[in-house]
This record gives structure tokens, C-alpha cells and sequence, in this order.
């Protein structure tokens, strides 16, 4: 009988073995997502930020051009090709890294503005204001961008870390419970056992007698093999 008492605190342990190991994966579980999505958002804003601080560098080697162009045709010198080659050089990049709302159109009158400037041969200052305008509302709008990044990402991470605190306690607090029934369970049907054994310690009357509390031994040993099952 001691034997059979063994097994079921034996198959006992495994069962409350197998409920703390369901808490610590899904804990592990919990913080493995957590760093997993901090580590994403972390990863996405520096390259949309990336892409944004792009298109404002274009527009302003683009700026730097057409300054360029307006004061070698103010001087009656020789334009350059490189200022030419270097604005569709920008232009182009700008075209192929739009990010923002509007910014498309922003680039498209740009490019309007340009062919117009070229037609001129760069000696229209009305043009050159123009084009001016329109790229300082590129890095205007692109800049609008950068800030607007940043914002999300820091929302983005509080609610991230909002979210696993709050997964984490829950299952701490899960763990709590499972542990405050699974000792008062434990406690009850160890005592009841025990009652039973001191039973048998009693002289013994018959063999019926004796059939009876090993009987009542083992619907003991089955109500603990049942617990937390």
C-alpha cells in the first residue's frame, strides 16, 4: 500500500511539474514577444527616418544647383554640367523615394518647374523662386515626416511594453493561484492518506476489516491522481 501511495504522490509531482512549466513558457513566451516586437518597431522607424532624411538631402543638393545655375547665368558664365547632371541626379533619386502624403505632387511640380527653368536656359529668376518654394515644402513636408516617426514609435513602444507588463503579472498571478490550490489540495487528500495509514497500525479484527481500509486507501489514492488533472 505504501508502494501505491508512492505512485500517486510521484504522478502528483509530475502534474504540478507540468502546470509551473506551462507558467515559466508561457512568462518566456511573453518576454520573447515583448523583445521581439521592440526590436521590430526599433528596426522600422530608423529606416523610414533613413528614407525621410534622404529625400531632404536631395532637395537640398537640389537647392544648391539651382543657385548654382541662377548665378552663373547672372554673371554671363559658362553653366556648369555638373549642377545640371547633379539636379535630374537628385530629382530622380526623389522621384524613386517618396514616403509621405503629398510628397508625390510636391516632386512632379518640381520636375514641371525644372524643364520650364531649363527651357529658359536658368535665366528666369521667377522659375528659380519657383523651384526654391516647391523643394523647401519637400524638406518641409519630409520633415513633417521625421516628426510624426518619432511620435508613433514612442507610442508604439509604450504600448508594446504596456501590453507585456500587464501579460506578464497575469501570469504571475495565474501561477499564484495555480500554487495556492495545488498546496491546499495537496494538504487535504496527504492528511486524509495519512489518517488512513494510522487506521491500519490498529489491530487488525478480521480479514474483511483489513480488505475494507485498503479499499478505502486506494479511492484516496485515486482522488489525489485526479487533482489538478
Amino acid at each position: 500500500m505504501n508502494t501505491d501511495v508512492n505512485q500517486v504522490l510521484y504522478s502528483l509531482e509530475t502534474k504540478i511539474f507540468r502546470g509551473f512549466l506551462a507558467v515559466v513558457l508561457g512568462l518566456t513566451a511573453t518576454i520573447i514577444m515583448l523583445l521581439c516586437a521592440v526590436y521590430y518597431t526599433g528596426g522600422i522607424t530608423p529606416k523610414l527616418l533613413e528614407r525621410n532624411y534622404d529625400s531632404i538631402t536631395y532637395a537640398a543638393n537640389m537647392k544648391r544647383a539651382v543657385s548654382n545655375l541662377t548665378l552663373a547665368t547672372s554673371r554671363q558664365t559658362i553653366v556648369s554640367p555638373f549642377d545640371v547632371n547633379s539636379f535630374n541626379s537628385n530629382l530622380k533619386s526623389a522621384e524613386s523615394n517618396v514616403t509621405e502624403p503629398g510628397e508625390k505632387e510636391i516632386i512632379q511640380t518640381i520636375s514641371s518647374f525644372w524643364d520650364n527653368f531649363q527651357t529658359k536656359l536658368f535665366s528666369d529668376a521667377r522659375l528659380a523662386d519657383d523651384l526654391n518654394h516647391s523643394l523647401d515644402s519637400l524638406i518641409a513636408v519630409n520633415e513633417k515626416g521625421m516628426f510624426a516617426l518619432a511620435d508613433q514609435a514612442r507610442s508604439l513602444r509604450l504600448t508594446v511594453l504596456a501590453s507585456g507588463i500587464g501579460l506578464t503579472v497575469i501570469a504571475l498571478l495565474y501561477s499564484l493561484l495555480f500554487a495556492g490550490n495545488a498546496s491546499r489540495g495537496i494538504r487535504m487528500q496527504i492528511q486524509k492518506i495519512l489518517l488512513e495509514v494510522e487506521h491500519l497500525n490498529a489491530p487488525i479484527i478480521n480479514r474483511d476489516t483489513a480488505q475494507y481500509k485498503a479499499k478505502e486507501i486506494e479511492k484516496f489514492a485515486q482522488e489525489i491522481s485526479h487533482l489538478l488533472s
